[in-house]
């Protein structure tokens, strides 16, 4: 059991290291049952803003990015199309890189306007010489002007 939680550990420890700090962002990241890793980005982080993960073969890569489609603003998956589905599949992801996943933050009912969290799933099925490189764009859907995009490499091991 004590061998169980020390390897626990040094895995968080290890997802700890790679984490990305920026002054106008708070990211966690986190490996708590081992068949899963979470990034999350808990403020809009800033235009070209980079992260890392590293994931083992098998697991489920969570990226929860904050967000409000109440603006017209959406997340989405810039490079689906061209991703490599073999490697690293997308669990809840729409042609044309929408998540199906939003969860609004808790509030009182009749608030509007209330922002929450863009979830994006993806199993890591092959590892990997080369990382895997995700690119979200923060956009209104009928614009084509950019608002944000961010990018996440992702090392299979």
């Amino acid at each position: 059991m004590l061998s169980r939680n020390i390897k626990h550990y040094l895995v968080l420890f290890k997802l700890l290291l790679l984490l990305t700090f920026s002054k106008d962002m708070l990211i966690a990241c986190d490996n708590l049952d081992s068949t899963e890793v979470l990034l999350e980005i808990k403020e809009l982080p800033q235009n070209g803003s980079q992260y890392e993960l590293i994931a083992e073969q098998g697991q489920i890569l969570v990226l929860k990015i904050r967000g409000n489609p109440t603006t017209g603003y959406l997340w989405s998956l810039e490079n689906y199309d061209s991703l490599n589905k073999e490697v690293l599949k997308p669990l809840n992801i729409e042609a044309g890189g929408r998540s199906r996943d939003y969860i609004v933050d808790p509030h009182r009912p009749g608030f509007v306007g209330v922002p929450g969290y863009y979830y994006f799933k993806f199993q890591a099925l092959e590892t990997l010489n080369e990382p895997v490189v995700l690119r979200f764009v923060h956009k209104r859907p009928w614009s084509n002007e950019d608002s944000r995009t961010i990018s996440v490499k992702v090392n299979i091991n």
